[in-house]
């Protein structure tokens, strides 16, 4: 097959390489020459001019759509800024509902999206301004049939005097009087649209297909194995190279012969962002434009950014941490921060990418760095069970040789500790329990899996629902734990039966199941237990309001009857690997990520428990933004809940509580002592799901399915040893 230019271009694109140089030292320590670290100018514009997000950089200026403010409201206002002085230009019938602009050889033209609603009905149209005046106007539905994707916006880019725009599977020509010059037809959705400095346009579209437009409008399209990364970036025209397009790492220029250059690198630069929301434009490889936040916590407006002189970034220590995005941004975020905070080490974040959740490639690349030592210094793992794989592999340290573990709640330690060794460490965590009334005779002596069964058989309502399967995700991993030793590696199911027997006699729907959610049933006793989770300081409060004071939190029910507690994180696990050289520095940085600083102001918040007390001091301290010291909770719901920093006004539909200094002083001692009920391995849960539904279908009876489990639980046990 014959590429064209253009096609050349994309290909090398994709094989970008790093922008930061590695330097071997003698000891075996990395040092870090840092590329494209970059520095930021916050450009003084009018204090009334804010941006509509949208911006070009053009004839030596940058151009940003946007609005500037009186008392009457905002006026849709271009703002140009020429290195020296910022202007401002009002265009009389320009939109405030502009979704993109560019600018042609003649003038501006505007893509606006607005929205009646009186007659709830969308208009979108192009609009073309020449010297500050309205020169034409052509709505999008006369040149695309939009029945099918009604909400959706249309691509467009600039190529001299002509506009070229995209709608689905439908390309656009359209001249510099308005007119619809030619159409054309793709195979399949555009996603992304962007003209080179050649005359050509790329057209890249789902499905990893690429469509190029020569200057003499002749359509071909290229198949290639994956442009995920180009899709899911920013692309914009741009006087240097090719184009410019920014994806998770960086903003880049395209060159026809030697392909993508990385000029800013965000981590080295100190701007926490993604390549969804960052509006830039390049002026020069040497001169860039952002509009936004610099960074976490930085001022909003127009920044102009230049690179830092090579003799003057500082050498550092590199600390690589291996990862996969899950959407959150956390570890570029923490990475920044750790980065600005001192000069000694330095984090790159080094993500293994997947096309879907599901896509286990990922996953395989991290499995064989790790046995190559290959993987740096962190390993970060969202599940449990990969954390047990990789201490039983050997890949994981043990973090007690490196960090203070007093600093750390003792549930944590428990359930992160695997073969004597604390494995890994979640930022924070979440745990599970049962609450029922202060004197329950179901609790006297422990709580044992018999003590449900025989409560249930007394006639009593236990469980808001009684069915098979509320029974089934409630019970049965509790009891499983009594049954199987993962760090043995044995398991005996002899107990498992009665429970087993217990579950498949209740019904598959309970005609009698109470809304737990509609008024408190707990209080007035209509049902004896719930099914509790702490999670923060609201929650702690909350489990005094269900039984009206009387609450008493009780571990799942086990076998033999010994509290346990399930606790798990969302956030995942952070491990030191066994092949880094650089242990102590990893330590560093995963103590600054349980950090309270890193915490509260990294995720926005505190979402669940830190696993560190002194982060926990830092988020329950009523200095800092997001303190809750009240908490309020509704009669009409029993989920409904509120906080504050004020005191509540006097209200008779719920119950206030003030959460004071005793208060947290008892969650926390709490939470260092609760005895954990680690999570089962995913595929012995897989196995007994399996097997299950021939037992509950009536195919095998309880002792064939206590046989079954024992066989193939006790082969998959044989075989981690």
């Amino acid at each position: 097959m014959k590429h064209t230019r253009m096609t050349a271009i994309v290909l090398a694109l994709l094989m970008t390489a790093s922008a930061l140089l590695t330097l071997g030292c003698g000891n075996g320590e990395e040092k870090l020459e840092i590329e494209g670290m970059w520095r930021g100018e916050l450009i003084e514009l009018d204090e009334n001019f804010s941006s509509g997000r949208y911006m070009i950089y053009s004839d030596g200026k940058v151009c940003i759509c946007g609005s500037t403010y009186d008392e009457n409201g905002g006026t849709p206002t271009l703002m140009f800024y020429d290195g020296e002085n910022a202007t401002y230009q009002t265009l009389d019938g320009m939109s405030d509902n502009v979704r993109g602009f560019v600018n042609t050889s003649y003038g501006y033209v505007f893509y606006n999206n607005e929205f009646n609603f009186e007659t709830r009905e969308e208009k979108k149209s192009f609009v073309a301004f020449s010297d500050g005046l309205l020169i034409w106007e052509l709505a999008a539905d006369e040149i695309f049939d939009m029945s099918n994707n009604p909400y959706s916006d249309v691509l467009f880019t600039a190529r001299g005097s002509e506009i070229i725009a995209a709608f689905d599977k439908q390309l656009a020509i359209i001249d510099a009087d308005g007119k619809l010059v030619k159409q054309l037809d793709l195979d399949i959705a555009a996603r992304k649209l962007v003209a080179n400095n050649s005359g050509e346009v790329l057209v890249i579209g789902v499905e990893s297909m690429v469509y190029q437009l020569s200057d003499g409008n002749e359509m071909s399209a290229v198949s290639g194995e994956d442009y995920t990364d180009i899709i899911n970036s920013t692309i914009v025209s741009s006087s240097v190279g090719e184009f410019c397009y920014s994806d998770k790492t960086g903003v880049s220029v395209v060159y026809s012969d030697v392909g993508a250059k990385q000029l800013l690198n965000f981590v080295s630069t100190g701007i926490s962002t993604s390549a969804n929301n960052v509006e830039f434009c390049v002026a020069a490889e040497d001169e860039m434009y952002m509009y936004g936040s610099d960074g976490l916590g930085g001022a909003r407006g127009l920044w102009k950014y230049t690179p830092v002189p090579a003799d003057e970034i500082p050498e550092r220590t590199i600390i690589r941490i291996a990862y996969r995005e899950t959407g959150s941004n956390k570890i570029p975020l923490a990475a920044v921060k750790f980065n600005k905070s001192q000069s000694q080490y330095y984090i790159m974040p080094v993500e293994y990418e997947y096309a879907s959740p599901d896509d286990d490639a990922a996953m395989t690349r991290l499995d064989a760095d790790i046995v190559s030592g290959k993987v740096g210094d962190i390993i970060w793992v969202q599940n449990y069970d990969d954390v047990v794989k990789y201490t039983s592999s050997g890949a994981f340290v043990d973090l007690s040789k490196y960090m203070d573990t007093s600093d750390i709640f003792g549930c944590v330690i428990d359930m992160c500790t695997i073969d004597g060794k604390l494995a890994a460490l979640p930022q924070d965590f979440y745990v599970y329990s049962m609450l029922v009334k202060k004197g329950d005779p179901i609790a006297d002596g422990g709580f044992t899996m018999s003590d449900f069964i025989d409560g249930y058989n007394s006639g009593r309502r236990i469980y808001c629902d009684m069915s098979k399967g509320s029974m089934m995700s409630a019970l049965v991993q509790c009891s499983l734990y009594s049954c199987i030793d993962t760090e043995k590696n044995t398991c005996d199911f002899t107990g498992f039966k009665e429970l087993l027997e217990f579950v498949n006699q209740l019904p598959d729907v309970d005609a009698g199941a109470i809304n737990q959610y509609d008024g408190n049933h707990y209080a007035t006793g209509e049902i004896a237990m719930y099914d509790y989770g702490i999670t923060d300081f609201n929650s702690w409060a909350h489990k005094d309001y269900i039984f009206d004071g009387e609450g008493e939190l009780l571990g799942a029910p086990t076998m033999s009857g010994e509290q346990l507690f399930r606790v798990d994180s969302s956030s995942g696990y952070y491990g030191i690997s066994a092949s880094s050289k650089q242990k102590e520095g990893a330590a560093e940085f995963l103590k600054f990520i349980l950090s309270g600083e890193n915490t509260l102001d990294v995720m926005r918040g505190m979402r669940y428990i830190p696993a560190s007390k002194s982060a926990y001091d830092h988020v329950a301290d009523p200095a800092n933004e997001g303190y809750t010291e009240y908490a309020f909770f509704y009669k009409e719901s029993l989920t409904r809940t509120s906080g504050s920093s004020r005191p509540f006004e006097e209200r008779d539909d719920g119950w206030g509580v003030h959460i004071d200094k005793a208060m947290i002083a008892e969650m926390r001692e709490f939470l260092d002592g609760v005895k954990v009920l680690k999570p089962l391995p995913e595929k012995i849960m897989d196995i007994v799901v399996e097997e299950m539904g021939d037992y509950m279908s009536g195919k095998i009876d309880s002792d064939e399915f206590i046989k079954r489990l024992e066989d193939r639980v006790g082969t998959y046990l044989a075989e981690r040893k």
